[in-house]
This record gives C-alpha cells, sequence and structure tokens, in this order.
C-alpha cells in the first residue's frame, strides 16, 4: 500500500510560499499568536472621609484586589454611595496604587479629583454616578502577583468625601493559540 503524502507539510510549505509573496500573510505557518484577555476587578472599597482634614485613608488599611498575571489597567471607575461638592481648593482626591508583597506602597496608577472640570477635576460627585480617573500611562502595566489598593485623601480640612466601591479592568495575555 502505497503511502498518503503529509498534508501538514504540503499546507505548510504552501502557506510558506504565499506568504513570502503576499505582504499580508504571516511569514511562518507557525506563528504562535497570544489573545488579550480582559477581565474586572471588583469589591475593591474605601470608606467615606470627615471633613476634619486628618481622615485620610491608608491605602494598607483599605480592600484591595489581587492581580495574578503581569496585565495593564485599561479602565478604573468609582462609584460613590453619597454626595461631593467640587471646589477648586477644598476638594477629595481618589487614587489607585499597586502594593508591593513587601507591604509597602507603589506608584500612582489612575486618580481623579473632586475639584470643577475647569480645574482639571470631575467636578460634584453624586450618588451612584460613575466616576472614571484618569490612568497615568507610565504606571499602567503592573507585575503578576501585585495588589491594587485606592486611596481617598482630603486636600483641604473641610471636604467631606463618600464611602464607594471601585471597579479595576485590567488586560492580560491569554492562553497560546497556534493557527490550523
Amino acid at each position: 500500500m502505497a503511502s498518503l503524502p503529509n498534508d501538514m507539510q504540503r499546507i505548510s510549505e504552501h502557506v510558506g510560499r504565499l506568504a513570502s509573496s503576499d505582504p499580508t500573510l504571516s511569514a511562518s505557518p507557525k506563528t504562535v499568536s497570544r489573545q488579550l484577555v480582559r477581565a474586572v476587578l471588583d469589591g475593591v472599597t474605601t470608606a467615606s472621609v470627615l471633613a476634619n482634614g486628618s481622615d485620610a485613608i491608608n491605602p494598607n488599611a483599605s480592600s484591595a484586589v489581587y492581580v495574578p498575571r503581569k496585565a495593564r489597567v485599561i479602565e478604573v471607575k468609582f462609584l460613590p454611595k453619597g454626595n461631593a461638592t467640587a471646589n477648586a481648593s477644598n476638594y477629595a482626591t481618589g487614587k489607585l496604587y499597586r502594593l508591593h508583597g513587601n507591604g509597602a506602597v507603589g506608584n500612582v496608577i489612575a486618580t481623579f479629583d473632586t475639584r470643577p472640570t475647569a480645574n482639571g477635576g470631575v467636578g460634584n460627585v453624586a450618588i451612584a454616578t460613575t466616576v472614571s480617573a484618569t490612568i497615568d500611562a507610565a504606571e499602567e502595566s503592573v507585575a503578576a502577583g501585585v495588589w491594587l489598593a485606592p486611596v481617598v485623601a482630603q486636600v483641604s480640612s473641610g471636604v467631606a468625601f463618600p464611602a464607594g466601591s471601585w471597579s479595576i479592568a485590567v488586560e492580560w495575555e491569554g492562553v497560546d493559540t497556534v493557527p490550523v
């Protein structure tokens, strides 16, 4: 009985010839691609900040969320459980920090503040209205095993800021796939 030709080898050689003549095709039929996986890390909360100037929340004391793989932070949102009035000099800030394994607080990944929009802030914060934080492009990448934690702080003593929930969207490379 005659042996059948190796179809996979023949297909591979044909694709290789096509790829060399067409720049839109991959140069190698064995190219490995990785799909990006997006995940939303919820369950992070912060308590309210009282209007006494000394009640800022320490990021190590707030809740945090674990990032299991090397990832890129693509969106950070805050959902307040109360209202806060915008003010150019008496305002609050919300920041998302990375926490290192040794408990040290790393750089700020994303931030927002309650200054008026004309001053670069988000303006008034209303109950159950989503506030989007600005992500620092230089800090958006996080290593595997990092914890992310929010902090809310006062710029002046007269501002109060409501408790709320944080939603952090990340993107990482998924399982390897090989085109057939």
